[in-house]
C-alpha cells in the first residue's frame, strides 16, 4: 500500500497536527482503531509516514477531504501548478510579456527530462511559451512544442486538473479540429470538472475561449453549436465576469452575421451593465478581445 512520502512527512504531519487540534479532538479520538496514538504522534513530528489505508480513514474522521487537507499543506495556493498557470493566467490578463518569459525561462531550466510530457517543468514551460503567444502575435509557439503537447492530451482518456489547466493555454494554438475536441472533452464531463475544487472558472474560462477562437477564423457554424451548448448546460456560465465574457462573444457573433446595431446594443449594455458593478479590470480585458476580434473580422 502506498504511503504518504517521507520527505514530506514534517509538512504533512504538522499540518495534520493543526487541523486536529483546530477541531478540538486529541490524538487517541482520531487514531481510535485505526493507528497507534505513538504513531500518529510520530507522523505529526515528522518523524515517520502512515499509509493511505490509514490516513484516509482519519481525515474521514475529521470530516476533512484530502483536497482539503493538501489546500492547507499548500499554503491555500492549492498546488504549486495551480499557482503557476495562475501566474500566467495574471500575466495574460495584464500582457506582461517580461513576466511571461521569465515564468518560461524558470521552467525551461527546471527541465531534467527534455521532450517527455512525464516532465511537468516541460509541459509548465511549453504553456508559458504558449502566454507568451496569447499576448505577443509576433512570438507564436512553436508548433512542434503545441502537436507534442495536444497529442500527449489527446491521449489521454480521463482528463485530469492538470490538464485541463494546460489544455486551456495550448489548446489555443492548435486547429480547429482540435479545438473542438477540447469542447467536446470538457462537455461531456463539465459537471465533474467543476465539481472539483478550483476548476469550475477554468471550465468556463477554456469553453469561453475556444468560441473566442471560432469566432476570430469566422468558423460560424461551430460557433453557433458552442454558443447553443453553453446557454443549456448547467454550470457553464454562473461567474459574473465569465457571463459577461459570453455576451461579449454572443454580440461578436450577431456583428459577424451582419447585425450590426444589435450587436452594438449588446456592447453598450455589457459595458454600462460591468460599469455598474465596478468591474474596471474585466472592462479592459473585454474591450481588447473585442478590438482583436473586430480587428481581425475586418481583414477577412
Amino acid at each position: 500500500m502506498s504511503s504518504i512520502p517521507a520527505p514530506a512527512s514534517a509538512s504533512l504531519g504538522s499540518t495534520f497536527r493543526t487541523l486536529r487540534q483546530s477541531r478540538g479532538l486529541s490524538m487517541n479520538q482520531v487514531a481510535r482503531d485505526i493507528i497507534s496514538t505513538s504513531g500518529l504522534g510520530k507522523f505529526e513530528r515528522g518523524e515517520g509516514s502512515i499509509g493511505l489505508e490509514k490516513f484516509l480513514p482519519m481525515l474521514d474522521r475529521m470530516n476533512i477531504t484530502m483536497a482539503e487537507f493538501m489546500y492547507h499543506v499548500y499554503h491555500y495556493q492549492w498546488t504549486p501548478f495551480i499557482h503557476f498557470f495562475d501566474q500566467l493566467t495574471q500575466g495574460v490578463r495584464q500582457s506582461d510579456v517580461t513576466e511571461l518569459q521569465r515564468l518560461q525561462k524558470t521552467e525551461r531550466d527546471a527541465i531534467t527530462e527534455p521532450n517527455s510530457p512525464l516532465d511537468q517543468h516541460w509541459l509548465n514551460s511549453i504553456a508559458a511559451e504558449c502566454a507568451v503567444g496569447l499576448v505577443d502575435d509576433d512570438q507564436p509557439p512553436l508548433a512542434a512544442n503545441v502537436t507534442a503537447v495536444m497529442d500527449y492530451l489527446l491521449g489521454i482518456t480521463n482528463w485530469m486538473q492538470y490538464d485541463l489547466y494546460l489544455a486551456g493555454f495550448v489548446a489555443y494554438f492548435a486547429g480547429p479540429d482540435v479545438l473542438g475536441y477540447v469542447a467536446d472533452t470538457i462537455f461531456a464531463k463539465v459537471m465533474k470538472y467543476k465539481d472539483v475544487m478550483a476548476n469550475d472558472e477554468k471550465t468556463t474560462e477554456i469553453v469561453l475561449n475556444v468560441l473566442a477562437i471560432f469566432l476570430s477564423i469566422n468558423r460560424l457554424d461551430e460557433a453557433s453549436d458552442l454558443i447553443q451548448r453553453i446557454e443549456h448546460t448547467p454550470g457553464t456560465r454562473h461567474l459574473t465576469d465569465h457571463t459577461f465574457h459570453f455576451e461579449n462573444l454572443k454580440a461578436v457573433y450577431q456583428y459577424l452575421l451582419g447585425n450590426v446595431d444589435e450587436a452594438n446594443d449588446s456592447f453598450r449594455w455589457i459595458i454600462a451593465s460591468m460599469q455598474r458593478l465596478h468591474l474596471t479590470p474585466e472592462i479592459r480585458f473585454i474591450e481588447q478581445q473585442r478590438e482583436r476580434l473586430v480587428g481581425k473580422l475586418a481583414s477577412l
